[in-house]
């Protein structure tokens, strides 16, 4: 089912429903490349982009408050959380 024009490419929904996370196209950015976001699933709209450290590999949401990600230092793959709603990024495992 087709719920929106923009290129986004869900992975999933949230608890509540009504918002959607995948990754975003953005080639408004350089270099153009694909961005989490979270999508509206009511207006097919994005609510939010994130940005992450140009190392980030695979992101994934458990919950509607908490985006984890993966990223790679020094040939180690470390987890990290940034809130949704904005914050500093807390490193999960060493």
């Amino acid at each position: 089912m087709q719920v929106s024009d923009l290129p986004f490419q869900g992975s999933g929904f949230l608890p509540d429903g009504k918002l959607m996370f995948g990754s975003y196209f953005d080639d408004q950015v350089s270099p153009p490349r694909q961005r989490p976001a979270l999508l509206s699933f009511e207006t097919g709209q994005l609510v939010k982009m994130f940005d992450l450290p140009k190392k980030a590999g695979a992101w994934w949401m458990t919950d509607e408050h908490t985006l984890i990600y993966k990223e790679q230092r020094d040939g180690v793959d470390t987890l990290w959380t940034v809130p949704v709603h904005g914050g500093t990024p807390k490193q999960l495992t060493k």
